[in-house]
């Protein structure tokens, strides 16, 4: 009997089981023979549940003990077992200190002595000492109320849990931030050269006990203790805002009143305005946008800009979707339709999800989506009537609209425009008369004409992109005796295949022309490197000189390879 695991599911699932999902005729679920294993359905294998490839070591690193066992290992050290638990030892030592045993966050392995939000390690005895008489922030009242009191005794002596509203007298205690010194008078902790278990960048003395100090570029919060980035940027009074424009923001810099434009604005006149005013962008069919106050090109979706090697400044169509319908139960006929069912399944996946096995395709009908009526439409809007895009063959062109002719073309990859200006143009008919011959219509003399676009050559039918240099070109390579190239749109003079380029044959002495060159500006001439060189006549006396020696000293002078 046929089912859903006989035509597709054993096959799919493999080395797993598969089985119908109950109600499902159409569904069903790879089963795999363990418990501790599930059915990967993108490798289309059962595998273990608890691997590395599953757990995820917030602490330690991953180690499979066998294959289907997976856990989080610590190096050994003196606070952390191997599995990375804090060691008994370690939590106790901790715990004798006054502190709580925990495991480090900022970043490295290891453990912590915690002494609390209340609490900090005294690095001298090794011990949390209490910080809640040391705080400037805090008064007594909120130290009862956070049932603070018993952990110090330095300060607000004679204070009540019970009834935290009933203060004793003002000069009976002492507050927080300034605690009973040796002597029994309050002293602020600053000076009494505490204040470091709560300030760690320093402490000055204030009114107010003391506040802690800050690094540079910080300033002290108003709790005195916390530091708080500067700004040196303050809002606008309201005299200050009229010094700018109605559509411009007020800032204060340092002193200085700033008028600024938001930042996806940009200001044109004495307005700001989120719109382009600059039509380069367009011309290399890019998008433009306001950042920063500033206008800047990008390429739009599904255009990009070319690589390094390729000499375009502008964006390049360089992907394009096809819209692919299904009618099923048809007698396969069309042996083209094998080519994208590599296609079809992405796509198919892509909507329905990857569960998609596989995807026969009956019958196709394959039909190019017109990018002028979907992805263009932004970039020939932004030409403002001057152009309209057309699909010609596998172009898409923004040909000049009526009123206005041709200059001349630019074109990048599939993308082609016409640059236009005001004046009598091509019509419908006779623009549409020449794309038919896969030419284009220039208006010249009074009268409309078929020409091959630029880059383009006339060939049997139409016009066939050129490939080779035109004889203008080759000329101009051969008078500097190289070869011309035709590449990415261009003609380049390059040094023919497999030779080098020509270089002039080294001297071995200086011409009748050299020589009067250099007369003429009062030097001599030499050879240096087989070429003929201007010299001062002191430096060339020199150099002829020792090249003399060289050659008399030589005690073989047949062998010219030592002079």
């Amino acid at each position: 009997e046929s089912s859903i695991c006989s035509d597709f599911g054993n096959e799919f699932c493999r080395n797993a089981e598969c089985e119908v999902v109950p109600g499902a005729e159409d569904d069903f679920v790879c089963k795999c023979p363990r418990d501790n294993m599930y059915f990967n359905a993108a490798e289309k294998q059962c595998e273990y549940k608890d691997t590395c490839k599953t757990r995820e070591c917030s602490y330690g690193r991953c180690v499979e003990s066998n294959p289907s066992k997976a856990s989080c290992v610590c190096e050994a050290s003196d606070d952390l077992t191997l599995q990375c638990k804090i060691k008994n030892d370690y939590a106790t030592d901790c715990r004798n200190r006054g502190g709580t045993a925990k495991l480090r966050t900022d970043g490295f392995i290891g453990a912590t002595c915690d002494c609390g939000e209340w609490g900090a390690m005294n690095m001298t005895t090794r011990n949390c000492v209490p910080t809640t008489c040391l705080r400037p922030d805090l008064s007594c009242k909120d130290l009862c109320e956070k049932n603070l009191l018993q952990r110090d005794s330095r300060c607000c002596q004679g204070w009540n849990t019970a009834n935290c509203s009933a203060a004793p007298p003002a000069d009976s205690y002492c507050s927080p931030g300034s605690p009973k010194g040796p002597d029994g008078q309050c002293i602020n902790a600053c000076k009494m050269k505490e204040a470091g278990f709560v300030c760690k960048h320093g402490c000055r003395s204030t009114a107010k006990a003391y506040e802690c100090t800050c690094p540079r570029a910080f300033t002290v919060a108003e709790d005195g203790i916390t530091c708080k980035s500067i700004s040196h940027t303050v809002s606008c009074t309201a005299e200050q805002k009229q010094t700018c424009r109605p559509t411009e923001d007020c800032r204060v810099h340092k002193g200085t009143v700033l008028c600024e434009c938001p930042w996806n604005q940009h200001l044109v006149g004495d307005t700001c305005i989120s719109d382009c005013v600059d039509k380069k962008c367009h011309e290399e069919f890019m998008d433009c946008g306001v950042y920063m106050n500033r206008q800047s090109c990008y390429c739009p979706w599904k255009s990009r800009k070319p690589g390094p090697n390729v000499n375009i400044n502008g964006c390049l169509l360089n992907e394009y979707y096809y819209t692919v319908s299904f009618t099923p139960n048809i007698s396969f006929d069309s042996d083209h339709c094998k080519w994208y069912e590599d296609r079809v399944l992405e796509a198919i996946r892509t909507s329905i999800g990857k569960e998609v096995f596989k995807v026969e395709i009956l019958n196709c009908t394959i039909e190019e989506e017109n990018l002028c009526d979907s992805l263009l439409k932004d970039q020939e809007a932004a030409y403002k009537g001057q152009n309209k895009c057309v699909k010609v063959d596998n172009l898409f062109w923004f040909q000049c609209a009526d009123g206005y002719t041709t200059t001349y073309e630019m074109t990048r990859g599939r993308l082609r425009r016409s640059v236009c200006k005001a004046g009598v143009s091509c019509n419908e008919n006779e623009q549409s008369e020449c794309a038919d011959k896969g030419q284009i219509c220039v208006y010249e003399n009074g009268k409309a004409n078929c020409q091959c676009p630029p880059d383009t050559k006339p060939g049997e039918i139409g016009c066939i992109e050129r490939t080779t240099c035109n004889p203008k070109e080759i000329q101009e390579c051969q008078d500097k005796k190289l070869e011309c190239v035709y590449k990415n749109h261009k003609a380049e003079c390059k040094c023919p295949d497999d030779h080098e380029c020509y270089r002039e044959p080294a001297k071995d002495s200086c011409s009748e022309e050299d020589n009067g060159k250099c007369q003429s500006s009062g030097q001599r001439c030499v050879i240096e490197n087989g070429k003929a060189v201007c010299k001062e006549k002191s430096e060339a006396t020199i150099a002829a000189t020792t090249t003399t020696k060289a050659k008399d000293k030589d005690p073989n002078p047949g062998k010219s390879s030592a002079a």
